[in-house]
């Protein structure tokens, strides 16, 4: 699964989620989703799943939670709803 996401820094970037790449295609090239130019990436693998983020380390990825100290959080609706009728402007 992936989206198109917007980085202030970065502009548009693609976000991956759950990388899976079938084993006839593994240490090849292929083509970016939709067959667009390749863009910077995210990707947020679990940490109990160390594999992938040794993957992810050998190809260039940085994980940016070791680096930066950040963290991703998500809101699902309801909260997201919550907190719109707390806020004041």
């Amino acid at each position: 699964l992936f989206s198109y996401t917007y980085s202030a820094w970065k502009g548009r970037n693609l976000y991956i989620d759950n990388l899976y790449v079938q084993p006839q295609f593994r240490g090849t090239a292929g083509p970016s989703p939709g067959g667009e130019p390749r863009r910077p990436g995210s990707q947020s693998p679990l940490h109990s799943n160390p594999p992938e983020k040794d993957f992810l380390a050998r190809r260039g990825g940085e994980d940016l939670t070791a680096k930066e100290g950040w963290s991703l959080f998500h809101l699902e609706e309801d909260a997201l709803r919550r907190l719109a009728a707390q806020s004041t402007i």
